[in-house]
């Protein structure tokens, strides 16, 4: 427990003024993300940062995810656990200074309520913008920067403005927001073993070994199980949707719109639109490590390893998003945790049944000497990060970016058209078919796989050799009308030369080489 500081009725005051305040985020955040997509724009668009900053916060909503593992993780670790937490969304915690006594249910049940308390908000703020985007427009001061004014109070006049809002917050904060529906689940054993609720250590668990839990447990199993159905749904849901709108919108915009929904997809390579839902994926693994292997600190360390390793090689094998440190960035975030997780279970920090704690048999400077280095595991975990976030937000800025070294500065958009044209030039008919001649196997498959992967070829490659499984296969060579005869398999390295200096005439060489030329009629 800690002292509260102020009365009643400031700390009252103080709470409703913070639920308030979400008010003018709600308008922030519409102006931001009713913003349309636009292709040409995304590499240098600003919102990259903000990727960047939610991906960094995602990245500690893990952290303060794995101080719930069994694991006796050093005091000193303390302080920067505490930091994590403060990202993790549990403002109900000083809950307990604006009423007369705190109880776990109203801490859970604020904390289950974030995602309508969001909503209401955003439903406020629709009902006050249309108003404020009239004051502001008579006020004198504000004629000159009508156009300001007219973004940021954009009037929210429909029920999708509203849940653009919920969903792209409710994404963000998904893992935090699972966390808060485990709780119930979330247990340790006390020194009398039983199992005891980790957050509340008043509250007996659920067990299914006859255990007999707290009548409060028992009250708010039901609702945990409600919002833990209706968040899962909502999220994977909103996604899944957004996905298939996104794809829809692609093809008939020829890979230039991603529709209504593209602020969950913004970032992304048109090839991985449906990367957010690896992403909430892993993180349901990763919450569900503390509820499923309970007191196993050892195995729960090692499978939230081998998840954040696997994540970590694939996020940086398949390059998702459009701007590459933000690969780095989620690749180095989920390596990090791999790490700590290594360094820890090697370290012997974890618990186990029936095995005593580290600290009663390593002597005072061992057991300091490594907590240091978990202690720096952590700060490197979330400095390196952070630094990269830093560099990607100075970029962003034109005259920032001009003052940066050569070797560290991004291209422009007039650089990468000459990279283009120079290209172009190199690689004429002649040349290309030198090059191709000269590729062994893998050089040749890696080709291949360029071409079937990447979403530059539809239209050009067939939707049966394309590997986009994304967009409906069915739909992909339809997508540029001019090039719909031509869709063919690059089977062999003689077809691809054959297609290369046929001067885009059609010919019958493919069936020498057993390759389908199968075309996608209407």
């Amino acid at each position: 427990c800690k002292p509260c500081g102020v009365s009643l009725s400031t700390a009252r005051v103080l709470l409703a003024a913070s639920i308030f305040s979400l008010v003018p985020v709600a308008f922030g955040l519409h102006a931001v993300l009713s913003k349309p997509y636009m292709a040409q724009e995304e590499v240098n668009d600003v919102r990259l940062v903000g990727q960047s900053v939610g991906m960094l916060v995602k990245h500690m909503q893990i952290l303060g995810i794995m101080a719930d593992l069994s694991v006796e993780w050093p005091p000193i670790l303390k302080p920067l656990f505490d930091i994590f937490v403060s990202i993790d969304l549990s403002f109900a915690q000083g809950i307990a200074c604006a009423v007369e006594q705190q109880t776990a249910t109203l801490e859970m049940g604020i904390l289950w309520c974030f995602p309508v308390i969001v909503g209401a908000m955003a439903a406020v703020a629709a009902l006050m913008s249309k108003p404020l985007s009239i004051l502001f427009s008579c006020l004198p001061s504000c004629q000159s920067c009508e156009k300001w004014c007219s973004g940021v109070f954009k009037p929210l006049t429909s029920l999708h403005d509203v849940l653009r809002i919920v969903s792209w917050l409710c994404v963000l904060f998904y893992a935090s927001l699972l966390k808060h529906g485990l709780m119930l689940f979330r247990c340790r054993s006390d020194p009398s073993g039983d199992d005891l609720v980790q957050s509340y250590p008043h509250l007996k668990c659920l067990s299914m070994e006859g255990l007999q839990a707290s009548p409060e447990s028992q009250q708010l199993l039901l609702p945990s199980l409600v919002y833990l159905v209706s968040l899962l749904t909502f999220c994977f849901g909103s996604l899944a949707y957004a996905v298939r709108v996104a794809s829809r919108d692609m093809i008939l915009s020829k890979l230039t719109n991603r529709g209504l929904w593209s602020h969950l997809l913004f970032g992304y390579r048109n090839a991985y639109i449906h990367w957010p839902m690896c992403i909430i994926a892993k993180d349901t693994l990763i919450n569900l490590l503390p509820v499923v292997l309970r007191n196993h600190g050892s195995t729960q360390l090692l499978i939230l390893s081998l998840i954040t390793a696997c994540y970590g090689y694939f996020c940086m094998k398949q390059a998702p998003f459009a701007r590459w440190t933000n690969t780095i960035i989620d690749s180095l975030s989920s390596l990090f945790v791999c790490f700590i997780c290594a360094m820890t279970a090697g370290m012997g920090f974890q618990t186990e049944p029936d095995i005593g704690d580290l600290a009663a048999h390593l002597g005072k400077d061992a057991y300091t000497d490594r907590a240091k280095i978990v202690l720096t595991l952590h700060i490197a975990a979330v400095v390196i990060p952070l630094v990269l976030v830093l560099y990607q937000a100075w970029v962003s800025v034109t005259c920032c970016r001009k003052r940066c070294p050569r070797c560290i500065r991004p291209r422009d958009g007039h650089e990468q058209q000459s990279r283009r044209i120079d290209l172009q030039r190199a690689l004429s008919e002649r040349n290309l078919r030198l090059i191709i001649e000269r590729m062994d196997d893998v050089d040749f498959g890696r080709l291949i796989d360029l071409l079937q992967q990447s979403s530059a070829t539809v239209g050009i490659v067939s939707g049966e050799s394309s590997r986009i499984s994304v967009l409906p296969r069915a739909r992909l060579s339809q997508m540029v009308h001019a090039l719909r005869s031509r869709s063919t398999d690059f089977c062999t390295k003689q077809f691809f030369q054959g297609v290369v200096t046929s001067d885009n005439q059609p010919d019958d060489r493919p069936q020498m080489y057993g390759c389908r030329t199968d075309s996608f009629d209407a």
